[in-house]
């Protein structure tokens, strides 16, 4: 199943590993390091203009990192509903 994270992007459910709001990566450095980290390696795989609320962490099989980024206009409780209907 794929569900829509904002700005046309879509992806397949099973790949997420996480939905982070954006309040809660900023309040943990771990986790911000993380992010940044992340968009560092060329990992960010969208970047949304609009105000970003939340971030979706997937499974990539990209060789240099196991990890993909998307930012999302979205909230995480959304996406969250999105997921669970």
């Amino acid at each position: 199943m794929f569900i829509h994270i904002g700005n046309n992007n879509t992806v397949l459910v099973k790949d997420i590993i996480a939905i982070l709001d954006k309040d809660t990566v900023e309040s943990s450095e771990t986790t911000k390091n993380f992010i940044e980290r992340l968009i560092k390696k060329g990992l960010l795989f969208n970047f949304e203009d609009k105000e970003i609320k939340s971030y979706v962490i997937i499974g990539s099989d990209n060789k240099n990192s196991k990890y993909g980024l998307y930012t999302s206009s979205i909230s995480s409780q959304a996406l969250y509903q999105r997921i669970n209907r």
